[in-house]
């Protein structure tokens, strides 16, 4: 990252990796419902060798554009 003074800035970033199986029982446990999940930020469809998980979720009951309270 660039600071204000246009210098790069160092952050240190904590970071845990989950299998798919693994993110989808703690989303479902923790009262979420999955809407959708991506391999990539550009939306491409996830699957077996994907390096990332990209996950829209909603709280289970809930619909996605309710607002907030």
């Amino acid at each position: 990252f660039e600071g204000e003074s246009g210098r790069p800035v160092e952050r240190r970033l904590t970071m845990k990796q989950y299998f798919p199986q693994e993110l989808d029982a703690l989303l479902a446990y923790n009262g979420f419902a999955i809407e959708a999940k991506s391999g990539q930020y550009g939306g491409q469809p996830f699957h077996s060798e994907s390096n990332q998980q990209i996950v829209i979720a909603r709280l289970a009951g809930r619909p996605l554009d309710a607002e907030a309270k």
